[in-house]
C-alpha cells in the first residue's frame, strides 16, 4: 500500500469542508492550511483566470491564503506564487513571483517553509526555493472532480495522483 501523506497535527485545526468550493486541492489546501497554523489569514478561491499547461490554455484553480501583508497563492498549473501585498478578498493579487520550484503539490511544511523566507526576500535574498515533489501513490483512486479534470487536460495526472492523496489521508485522519 502506498504511504499516504502525513498531515499536520493538532492543536492545528482544519477548516470546515464545506468553505473552500474547488474539491479537487481542498485537501491539500486544508493540510497547507492547518500547517501554517494561526499565521493564515484569510482564504479565497477563484477559477475565472486561464493560463498554460502543456501548451495548452486551461482554466486555473487558484486557491488564496492571507499571509501576513502578503498572499499565498496555488493553482494546478504553476504550483506557489505569492504576491507582495494582502488578500483584500475584493481583487485578486496583483503581481505574484514564484515562492517554490520544482513541485506544484509540495509538502505542507515545504510551504510553510518557504512563506517564512518571504520577509527576507523582500530585503532582497532570493525566493523561490527548489522543492521535490512528494512521491505519486498511484495507487490511490481519484476522486470524481480529479478525473473530470484529467479528462478535459486541466490537470496532470502526476498532480492529479498528488492531490487524491491528500484526500485519501483526510479521509483516513478525519473519518466521516
Amino acid at each position: 500500500m502506498t504511504e499516504l501523506p502525513a498531515l499536520p497535527v493538532p492543536p492545528y485545526h482544519y477548516p470546515p469542508y464545506n468553505e473552500l468550493p474547488h474539491e479537487p486541492a481542498c485537501a491539500y489546501f486544508r493540510a497547507v492550511l492547518a500547517a501554517l497554523g494561526p499565521e493564515a489569514g484569510s482564504t479565497d478561491s477563484d477559477d475565472s483566470l486561464c493560463g498554460w499547461l502543456d501548451d495548452r490554455d486551461v482554466p486555473l484553480y487558484e486557491l488564496f491564503i492571507g499571509f501576513g501583508p502578503w498572499t499565498l497563492v496555488w493553482d494546478q498549473a504553476n504550483g506557489w506564487t505569492f504576491a507582495l501585498e494582502g488578500l483584500d478578498g475584493e481583487d485578486e493579487p496583483g503581481e505574484r513571483r514564484r515562492l517554490i520550484e520544482g513541485a506544484i503539490v509540495p509538502a505542507p511544511h515545504d510551504v510553510v517553509r518557504a512563506a517564512h523566507m518571504i520577509p527576507s526576500h523582500a530585503r532582497g535574498w532570493t525566493l523561490p526555493i527548489q522543492e521535490q515533489e512528494s512521491p505519486v501513490p498511484a495507487d490511490i483512486p481519484l476522486t470524481p472532480a480529479l478525473q473530470d479534470l484529467l479528462r478535459e487536460g486541466f490537470i496532470r495526472p502526476d498532480t492529479a495522483n498528488r492531490l487524491a492523496a491528500f484526500v485519501a489521508a483526510e479521509r483516513v485522519a478525519f473519518p466521516h
